[in-house]
């Protein structure tokens, strides 16, 4: 929390509305590894195990006309599950909007990191939704998928996301 000239005014609105509420929904979609929680001798640092991690697959998306109904539906749905995107992206996710997945659900698992490039690697039997914890900025960043660009958008208020075809990337 606290005051800086360069926090992201959404990720004000985020701590205001919902982790000041103790949505923990909200802090695993930000993949908080660690909460603070009052133990038998104060307070003291515990594992988050329901963190979502660095990026995950979602089987459902939740529509929003404006940025307000994006961040009030975080404390409505199921995270894990489902991506809340605003209605002006519907046809770049209508491919994905309320399709079940079959079988496997697919992995996507980060394994490069730099500050300047991540690397993910995905399996999925078929075209997915991946939600990513990482803001969502869209100056300077490019996004491929097997050295062909992508696009990218955001998802869950702050975050980003894109679709993946189906097969292994």
């Amino acid at each position: 929390g606290g005051y800086h000239a360069a926090k992201p005014g959404r990720m004000q609105d985020l701590i205001n509305f919902h982790i000041s509420q103790n949505n923990t929904a909200v802090l695993n979609m930000l993949n908080a590894k660690y909460l603070i929680v009052q133990g038998e001798e104060g307070p003291q640092a515990q594992i988050n195990p329901n963190a979502l991690g660095n990026a995950w697959f979602v089987s459902k998306v939740e529509l929003a006309k404006d940025p307000n109904e994006e961040i009030l539906k975080l404390g409505t749905v199921n995270l894990r599950t489902t991506a809340v995107v605003n209605d002006s992206l519907q046809g770049v996710v209508e491919e994905v909007v309320g399709k079940d997945p079959i079988g496997e659900p697919g992995t996507i698992e980060l394994v490069q990191y730099q500050p300047n490039k991540l690397v993910y690697q995905t399996d999925a039997p078929e075209d997915r939704l991946a939600v990513f914890s990482e803001m969502y900025y869209p100056h300077g960043w490019k996004v491929t998928i097997d050295g062909q660009q992508a696009a990218h958008f955001p998802a869950n208020y702050l975050l980003r996301a894109m679709v993946i075809p189906a097969g292994s990337h």
